[in-house]
């Protein structure tokens, strides 16, 4: 572990912003100075579902596509390995 992980301890860093606000850039460089994996929310719903968000979007509208991204994010949440996240929203269904 490296000595910029250890004052995180074994939380996860979870990164939250507007879209285009670098989430992604920063979480990478994050999760490599840090030795943690990063989880990208996107991706993983992607690989997931085997569908584009903009697919789960159109097809299944906001309400479906916001809960599929509420459950990544626990799952990624729920992983006993410290990972940096990078949340595309802001919004968490509460039923999660």
């Amino acid at each position: 572990m490296s000595p910029r992980a250890s004052t995180l301890g074994q939380q996860h860093l979870v990164l939250v912003g507007l879209t285009g606000s670098g989430k992604t850039t920063i979480g990478r460089l994050a999760a490599d100075r840090l030795g943690r994996p990063f989880v990208d929310t996107d991706a993983a719903i992607e690989e997931q579902t085997g569908r584009t968000v903009r697919a789960i979007f159109a097809e299944d509208g906001e309400p479906a596509f916001r809960d599929v991204e509420s459950r990544a994010l626990v799952e990624a949440l729920s992983s006993e390995v410290p990972s940096v996240i990078d949340r595309k929203s802001t919004r968490l269904n509460s039923s999660h």
